[in-house]
């Protein structure tokens, strides 16, 4: 058999990778690994709703793990894969005897990737959860929110993604690494808990620096306690971030603000402070603010803003827009268009509503001797069950055994009379 392959000078090129289907940070970690050369097959479940909106560049078969003909489709599947992604509960796949005990005997160099909130061992390995519990347990959530205000997530990034999806691909590589040297595979076990601890480990470390953390949780220096880390609403009720650290940036981002850095020292009474700099921000609207830089366009604005300290808050859609003018442009390949085939909540046209179009990010960090392949402008998302035949093809079997593995329901083909994704 042979996957689908990338640009051979792809880091990840050759790798083959099995991608069960979940939420958040399976995805995630699929998607660095296409992203990064790897032909990743997702495996979709029967009627189910497809959440996914990181399977560009994936193919995808649909198959019932609970019959035994999908059972031996996702034996063969996993026998001629290098990375296998498990992004359930410990013991779902070994009741399904496609554990890594299992499959193992028949592939020795199987990387299996195992995701889960507590991880595969210790009391709380069964337990369910999502991403606020994951971060209030790895002690990060007590520290994010503003002043005298109860702790707030950062939506489901620091443990689905960042400790999740991120760390279990960087896992891969590793283990990757390790097979090239001994051939031997092995289990990466990825707890979003510790992962998200990980990520967080110089918050942990920086505890005793008293002028970084010394105060309760909204009063510090990088948590919206200072006047010069923070968000600010202008006239016209849009928003600025400001981050002006460092004392020449500081004096800079005063200056244009029109204020005396006499009047509005960097430190000082934070709240008194930071009331003259919220009042100054009002008495504009963001474009009056954009014209008294005198910078004409988006791109050199950007650049200049944060070159000052400060930039503007985009909504999602104009971020989308504005900053692929300035870093993503079609010559460097790192910013593609990309067909979804389903409506994308980060293609939203002007009266907010959805579009079929959406711009995705593929910047992974660029190696200037082995670039990330990049997608190409219009790559369509798959749809749950669109390479099934294909897929069955590849892994050798009949015409008349495809046929009869559809028919039983075993496998599932988006080709197939009724079949229709569900969202």
């Amino acid at each position: 058999m042979s996957f689908m392959m990338t640009s051979s000078r792809a880091p990840l090129s050759g790798i083959r990778v099995l991608e069960f289907a979940g939420l958040a940070p399976g995805p995630f970690c699929g998607r660095i690994l296409s992203d990064w050369g790897a032909s990743v097959v997702r495996v979709d479940k029967p009627n189910d709703v497809d959440m996914d909106r990181l399977s560009a560049g994936k193919r995808s078969i649909i198959v019932d793990s609970k019959k035994p003909e999908g059972k031996q489709v996702l034996v063969k599947l996993a026998n001629v894969s290098d990375v296998l992604i498990d992004p359930f509960r410990p013991g779902v796949l070994e009741r399904l005897g496609l554990g890594p005990s299992e499959l193992h005997i028949s592939n020795p160099g199987l990387i299996y990737a195992r995701m889960s909130g507590y991880g595969q061992t210790g009391p709380y390995r069964s337990r369910a959860g999502h991403d606020i519990n994951y971060v209030a347990l790895s002690g990060m959530l007590s520290v994010l929110g503003h002043k005298e205000s109860r702790p707030c997530p950062p939506i489901n990034l620091l443990a689905d993604f960042a400790g999740g999806g991120l760390m279990t691909a960087f896992g891969v590589a590793m283990a990757l690494l390790h097979r090239n040297k001994t051939g031997e595979g092995q289990v990466v076990d990825c707890s979003l808990t510790e992962g998200a601890a990980y990520t967080s480990s110089w918050v942990y470390n920086a505890q005793d620096l008293s002028f970084v953390f010394g105060k309760p949780r909204g009063e510090n220096l990088l948590d919206s306690g200072s006047h010069f880390y923070d968000t600010f609403e202008t006239a016209d009720g849009r928003h600025m971030a400001v981050g002006a650290l460092e004392p020449q940036f500081y004096q800079q981002f005063i200056q244009k603000l029109g204020l005396e850095i006499e009047n509005v020292p960097q430190f000082g009474d934070s709240d008194a402070l930071k009331a003259v700099v919220e009042a100054q921000f009002k008495t504009k609207t963001m474009e009056q603010w954009t014209k008294v830089r005198l910078l004409q366009c988006i791109q050199i604005k950007i650049i200049k803003w944060y070159s000052h300290g400060h930039l503007v808050i985009l909504h999602l859609k104009e971020t989308m827009q504005q900053w692929t003018k300035v870093r993503y442009n079609p010559s460097k390949g790192n910013h593609a268009a990309v067909d979804e085939g389903t409506p994308m909540c980060a293609g939203c046209s002007d009266d907010g509503t959805l579009s079929e179009t959406t711009l995705s990010s593929v910047y992974m960090g660029r190696l200037s001797a082995s670039p990330a392949p990049g997608r190409a402008e219009g790559s369509r998302y798959p749809v749950a069950g669109q390479h099934s035949e294909e897929v069955l093809r590849e892994l050798g079997f009949s015409a008349a055994e495809q046929q009869q593995l559809l028919s039983c329901g075993a496998v599932v083909s988006a080709e197939q009379p009724g079949h229709s994704s569900k969202l």
